[in-house]
């Protein structure tokens, strides 16, 4: 009754009425929330429209760009822009602009573009690749080890970049063998989790991470020490509690094929990446972490690397994939 009766209160108060401009902003966040929803269609629609028609490109890369889960609440602001100078004058939506803090935004930015460079996969990749077959080259070894050292490696380069890689190395070592429905989905669902997790081994692969470390000033062992290894503890039982409850259902796959694939083979064309390209782009990617709170430094860093980049284009992904891995 006295739950009820606040809440009478509180509706019936200046607060919460329905005022236009209330009116308006609840409607701009509602369509950013079905547009959230709705992402993958626009996906699904734009690789559609390049099959059929190719002259289509530039229709079938805009609406691409809509169906990137990161740039919808970008796109929303721009109308909840207008609504707000509208009623609240351009000179008070300016300076509530001005005080936000745009550190975390700005570094998730780098650092993922940074993460998903053709070295720093290709590294990664590799010692993934590696480390399954000092376990053995059989489908439940790979298995174990790609959910295993994936989601640590999420912690590094940003799970994004890490799933990329342990996704593509499923597909060429677990879903090229015919796994039945309950391990091909159970699969996938431990994957969502246990890189969802993983980033939080350090303080600037996840953006919620990033965001507390600022809040909460900790820095890379501050994280490491209260979350890290127990997430790794909880990664290592829960992939060794599924890894015999799908014992069954790894008996059942088909023979691996025999035929060695690289982590990323659509690019096998330019070559091995040189090494001292390889040290370049970790040093920008530890120079970068190490400095995630000082948005001037790692943003003019971030333009020396993209001049860097361009220098070094036959051995990149090209252009520079500023959209997720």
């Amino acid at each position: 009754m006295i739950f009820a009766a606040d809440l009478q209160e509180i509706l019936a108060s200046e607060t919460a009425s329905a005022t236009p401009f209330r009116i308006l902003t609840l409607l701009i966040f509602l369509a950013a929330i079905t547009h959230t929803l709705l992402a993958h269609h626009f996906i699904s629609l734009s690789k559609k429209i390049r099959k059929k028609n190719k002259n289509l490109l530039i229709l079938s890369e805009i609406i691409y760009f809509l169906g990137e889960i990161e740039i919808v609440f970008a796109l929303w602001v721009i109308p909840l822009v207008i609504v707000v100078s509208i009623f609240h004058g351009w000179g008070e939506m300016i300076q509530y602009l001005n005080s936000r803090v745009y550190v975390e935004p700005f570094f998730i930015v780098v650092v993922m573009s940074l993460a998903s460079t053709r070295p720093i996969m290709k590294l990664a990749g590799k010692g993934v690749h590696v480390i399954g077959k000092f376990f053995g080259d059989s489908a439940r070894s790979w298995w174990f080890v790609i959910l295993t050292i994936g989601p640590i490696l999420g912690s590094i380069i940003t799970e994004a970049a890490a799933m990329t890689i342990a996704a593509l190395l499923l597909k060429r070592k677990i879903y090229v063998c015919h796994p039945t429905k309950r391990l091909a989905y159970g699969t996938m669902g431990l994957m969502f989790v246990t890189f969802s997790v993983g980033g939080v081994l350090t303080n600037f692969a996840a953006p919620p991470a990033l965001t507390l470390s600022r809040c909460w000033n900790w820095d890379l062992m501050d994280f490491f020490g209260q979350f890290g290894w127990r997430v790794i503890i909880g990664i290592l039982l829960v992939n060794v509690l599924y890894f015999f409850l799908f014992q069954k259902d790894f008996k059942m796959l088909k023979k691996m094929p025999h035929k060695e694939e690289e982590v990323l083979e659509s690019d096998a064309h330019k070559g091995p990446v040189p090494i001292w390209i390889t040290l370049v782009h970790l040093g920008f990617l530890a120079w970068t972490i190490s400095m995630a709170h000082y948005l001037p430094i790692f943003l003019g860093s971030y333009l020396l690397f993209l001049g860097f980049h361009q220098a070094t284009r036959m051995h990149q992904y090209t252009p520079l994939n500023l959209k997720r891995p």
